[in-house]
């Protein structure tokens, strides 16, 4: 697919649950990330920690502990972060003009 990238490409690393679980012999295939437990996502003080912005003044989070974990989910939330640094007006002109117009 990327002819200009032969012979370039020194490492590939590819890992699933299932890999982890070969692997590493772990039974439930974890090895990075929060647990996925009722407590992250009910917990006040948790759900706190893992928000966006944090206290510093232009420091914000993102990827798949801000919100669910997987792939898909901390690619959301580096969109979703992107819409909160620009701010609310922004983000409802970025997403009108997109989503409703096509442009």
């Amino acid at each position: 697919m990327y002819p200009q990238l032969k012979d370039r490409v020194e490492f590939v690393n590819v890992s699933t649950p299932l890999s982890i679980e070969y692997y590493l012999r772990e039974p439930r295939g974890g090895a990075v990330g929060l647990d996925q437990t009722p407590r992250r996502y009910t917990d006040w003080e948790v759900v706190k920690c893992l928000d966006l912005e944090t206290k510093l003044h232009g420091l914000y989070l993102t990827g798949q502990d801000t919100l669910i974990c997987g792939v898909t989910l901390a690619q959301m939330a580096g969109f979703l972060t992107a819409l909160r640094i620009i701010g609310p007006l922004a983000s409802a002109r970025l997403l009108l003009q997109n989503f409703v117009f096509g442009c």
